[in-house]
């Protein structure tokens, strides 16, 4: 056991006590402890420093009731910054599900621009608030820190990307569907039988409605529509983004988005990997309008151009192509879109 009376006479002068005490629990395992009495004979206990911090209970000088917005129930940003702090550390990310005004990810934010952290955030919100009120929050908190009358009183803007998705409404799945009625003599053969219509249409007359992703939908990926509806107002055709359902449908992280031409089409390429059962795969995927295509010609180029690293998995959106060990898209995602039924 080492004493503090031996820490004094031999190490005092070259380091200090904190860092005596983690030499010597790296070189021997062993944790030290020092006692000590000050001039006042009062006995003090070395405290060894720690990898986490210790966090005041004491809450009474924290702010709780935001101003940015003239949202009802908005939170102050120092209050959600000081709870993200504690939890996420430098690194961390922070999910809030019921973002409201998007104080949370103004936090983070701020917090990333005082230390330089790599916080992120994720945020889910369902108010149609989302265009007029949080989206725009998180634009300016980005731009500058300090407002005033809509104005920014500096120039501290960070880099910032954030992506939102809307994701599909039972109302939006009803509004798509499309059913092609059988045939005359069909129908009454089918009047029959009184569990067709419950049990069977559904599946076989409605399979090319654009919700169920008819085939057309992996010919030009790029020009899919679905009428989705906003709020009170009439469904209108909206350009549904196949290539990022695709990334969540696999769980994809993606590393790289790339965009070529080649036989007077636009292709997207994305890389990343999945993590799997087996391991860790390294995808790439392939989307390309499929009309009028010399597959030989793209086979060639592809893998020359665009497969120039060791992959595992190969996807292309289309049923036919030359592709070296390419799969079709399709036929993964109508199985990861299809319920599945629990063992």
């Amino acid at each position: 056991m080492v004493s503090y009376e031996e820490y004094l006479a031999k190490h005092s002068e070259r380091m200090i006590l904190d860092d005596y005490y983690l030499q010597h629990l790296a070189e021997t395992d062993e944790k030290l402890d020092f006692v000590r009495q000050n001039e006042e004979g009062v006995v003090q206990y070395y405290v060894p420093p720690r990898d986490y911090k210790l966090m005041s209970d004491v809450w009474l000088n924290v702010r709780t009731r935001g101003d940015v917005t003239d949202f009802t129930t908005e939170k102050h940003v120092e209050l959600i910054g000081k709870i993200s702090d504690w939890v996420a550390g430098e690194d961390g990310l922070v999910l809030d599900f019921f973002a409201g005004s998007g104080t949370t990810a103004h936090a983070v934010m701020d917090l990333n621009r005082e230390d330089g952290g790599e916080r992120k955030y994720i945020l889910v919100e369902i108010g149609d608030y989302f265009d007029t009120m949080l989206k725009p929050r998180i634009l300016k908190a980005a731009f500058s820190a300090n407002w005033k009358d809509g104005v920014p009183q500096d120039r501290d803007g960070i880099s910032h990307m954030f992506k939102y998705h809307s994701i599909e409404s039972y109302e939006d799945a009803l509004n798509n569907i499309r059913v092609q009625p059988p045939e005359a003599g069909q129908l009454e053969l089918l009047r029959q039988f009184d569990d067709y219509m419950l049990n069977y249409m559904l599946d076989f007359q409605t399979r090319d409605s654009p919700t169920l992703l008819a085939q057309e939908a992996f010919e030009k990926p790029f020009d899919y529509t679905l009428r989705i509806q906003q709020g009170h107002e009439s469904p209108e055709d909206t350009t549904v983004d196949l290539v990022e359902t695709f990334h969540y449908l696999i769980g994809m992280h993606v590393r790289r988005l790339e965009q070529y031409e080649h036989q007077s089409r636009t292709y997207v390429v994305s890389r990343g990997h999945v993590r799997t059962e087996r391991g860790i795969e390294h995808v790439v995927t392939i989307w390309r309008d499929t009309a009028g295509l010399d597959l030989e010609q793209e086979a060639d180029w592809v893998n020359r151009e665009l497969l120039t690293e060791l992959v595992d998995r190969v996807y292309v959106n289309g049923y036919e192509n030359y592709i070296d060990n390419a799969e079709p898209t399709e036929i993964t995602f109508r199985e990861r879109m299809e319920p599945r039924t629990p063992p």
